[in-house]
């Protein structure tokens, strides 16, 4: 380069600076206490919004479930548990049996149907980031019945 007053000069646009015996390896040691925290940081954000994908595919499933049973299409648990299961897609569990129904549904036209669904939402499976309500999605919903008898042919899950 130039004299040492340019190379003075020029050191703080270059990124070239005097460095003290003291403070090598400094960046690294700080880099490594830093990076665990970022890496629980974003990997806890996207656990996170795996849940609430979770959540919203559960509330979506357990009132297009309800609205079928409203209108007299499904009556049976195990009809529900297709309907839920199908418009669950990618996030419904392997095992039908995960799919949890309660139902409460009256006989008689206007009164209040009751749907509950709970399932296991989705999970990375990451250590220290726990899962609100461990993981389980439980998704309530309420319609009024419309018909008791099936117009469409049954329950099929679409």
């Amino acid at each position: 380069m130039g004299s040492w007053k340019e190379t003075q000069l020029f050191a703080p646009l270059t990124g070239r600076r005097t460095r003290r015996s003291g403070e090598r390896g400094a960046t690294a040691v700080e880099f490594a206490l830093i990076v665990p925290l970022l890496l629980l940081l974003v990997f806890g954000t996207i656990q996170f919004g795996l849940y609430l994908w979770s959540v919203q595919a559960g509330t979506s499933a357990t009132a297009h479930a309800a609205r079928r049973m409203a209108v007299g299409d499904c009556r049976t648990e195990a009809e529900v548990r297709n309907v839920v299961r199908a418009r669950l897609g990618a996030l419904a569990p392997a095992n039908n049996n995960q799919i949890g129904v309660t139902m409460n549904l009256p006989d008689e036209i206007g009164a209040q149907l009751t749907l509950r669904v709970t399932f296991p939402g989705f999970d990375l499976g990451l250590p220290f980031i726990p899962m609100p309500n461990n993981g389980q999605v439980i998704r309530e919903y309420a319609a009024r019945v419309e018909s008791t008898e099936s117009l469409n042919g049954g329950c099929q899950p679409w």
